[in-house]
């Protein structure tokens, strides 16, 4: 019996480095990639001038040099749209304040209004003014990362100085209303306590507890707001 030879196959060749992550998933949106491939085949370019070339040499390294941190704000973008959609899902009503997200059904100030025997709305604005001091005490103006593509004239200082001018009034507010609430509201220590969870951090009042609790709570967070209004 004569055997067949089979014709040995040759190997596969190495596929190399060809697993790549999405595009939302590698560090940089797309259009950062993009521009970064922009920049460097205009660096590359013989035709190109030397002062191009140089513009896109800074480019580059404006890139570069906040890869990491374009990374986190497109993360953080990605994950509040997904928030967002989420909670409009579920029928919640979202609102951006300031550049921020809220949740206004479950926020506790807005809550308030909307309850039986609830805010005004002279409270509830005193209440906001009072939410944007205290957002301002514990955020910043955020990074200055400048548009994409622009050399070092991408810092926009008129819009840094002006962000930080509203922040230091929105600060001064802030102290303003706290002095008051703690002058005239000395004989109740609740009301100071409520303004900050509630119009400040965004408790619900209901979670401090029902009946009599809720109703002295309420007529706490009340009184401190009317105080509150009266700043200027």
């Amino acid at each position: 019996m004569t055997r067949r030879k089979h014709k040995t196959q040759p190997a596969p060749a190495p596929a190399g480095d060809v697993i790549e992550l999405p595009a939302n998933e590698r560090g940089a949106p797309p259009e950062l990639v993009a521009q970064y491939d922009r920049e460097q085949a205009r660096l590359t370019n013989p035709l190109a001038s030397d002062k191009a070339r140089e513009q896109a040499r800074r480019n580059l390294e404006n890139l570069e040099a906040n890869r990491a941190r374009w990374g986190e704000k497109a993360w953080r973008e990605q994950a509040a749209a997904e928030t967002e959609g989420l909670a409009k899902a579920r029928g919640e009503e979202v609102a951006k304040d300031g550049g921020r997200m809220r949740i206004i059904t479950r926020d506790g100030l807005y809550a308030a209004s909307r309850a039986r025997d609830g805010l005004t709305q002279r409270q509830y604005e005193a209440g906001t003014r009072y939410r944007a001091g205290w957002q301002a005490r514990s955020a910043d103006v955020g990074s200055q990362l400048g548009a994409v593509g622009q050399t070092s004239a991408g810092h926009d200082n008129n819009r840094f100085v002006a962000a930080r001018a509203q922040r230091a009034i929105n600060l001064q507010i802030l102290g303003k209303m706290e002095r008051a609430v703690a002058v005239q509201c000395s004989s109740e220590p609740a009301c100071m306590q409520m303004l900050r969870w509630v119009a400040g951090e965004g408790h619900c009042l209901a979670s401090f507890g029902e009946g009599r609790a809720y109703e002295r709570n309420l007529r706490a967070l009340k009184r401190a707001l009317d105080v509150a209004g009266t700043v200027t």
